[in-house]
C-alpha cells in the first residue's frame, strides 16, 4: 500500500521541480537467513517514510502530456522489526526488537497526463538492510525496493 503527496513548481515550460512525501506499508521483502537463530512474524506491517526531491520533463504542451522523472533523497526506514530468538529445544523464547537505518535511494518514473488526470508507474531503489540481533549474527535482509502505479489528479495551475 502506497500513499503519496508531492507539492510542485514549473521550472520551465515543460518540467517541474518538486518534493514527494510518501508513505509505504507492506512493501518490504524479508529475507531470513538459512540456519538463521532468529525469526520475524512477517504477519506484522512494516513500511517507510520517503522525502524525495524530484524532476520532471513533460514531452508536450496539449492535453495528453507525457512525463518522465527522477528523485534522489532520504527512505526513513523507521519500522521496528521484532526478532524472535529461536531456541533449538525450546522453540520461540526471546523477543529483540531492531530498527532499520535511514537510506539514501532514487526513483525513476515515467507516465501520462490527461487534463487533471494522472497515470504512471515509477521504480523506487532503496539499498537493502541487513539486519542483527544481539549476539551480531546476520539475522534479517530487509529488501525495501519496489515498483508502484500512481493514478492522481492534479491541483493547481
Amino acid at each position: 500500500f502506497l500513499i503519496n503527496m508531492e507539492p510542485r513548481i514549473r521550472s520551465s515550460e515543460n518540467s517541474f521541480i518538486g518534493l514527494r512525501i510518501g508513505v509505504s506499508v507492506n512493501s518490504q521483502n524479508l529475507d531470513i537467513e538459512e540456519g538463521s537463530a532468529y525469526t520475524i512474524n512477517p504477519e506484522h506491517d512494516q513500511g517507510f517514510v520517503s522525502v524525495i526531491p524530484t524532476f520532471e520533463y513533460y514531452w508536450g504542451e496539449d492535453n495528453f502530456r507525457p512525463y518522465t522523472g527522477l528523485g534522489i533523497g532520504p527512505y526513513l526506514l523507521g519500522s521496528e522489526i521484532d526478532l524472535m530468538a529461536r531456541s533449538r529445544t525450546e522453540g520461540l523464547t526471546q523477543k529483540v526488537s531492531v530498527t532499520p537505518d535511514v537510506k539514501l535511494g532514487f526513483l525513476i518514473r515515467g507516465g501520462f497526463e490527461i487534463g487533471r488526470l494522472r497515470l504512471g508507474v515509477e521504480y523506487n531503489w532503496i539499498p537493502k538492510v541487513e539486519l542483527q540481533g544481539p549476539d551480531e549474527e546476520l539475522a534479517v535482509t530487509l529488501r525495501s525496493s519496489y515498483l508502484g502505479g500512481t493514478l492522481g489528479y492534479v491541483f493547481g495551475i
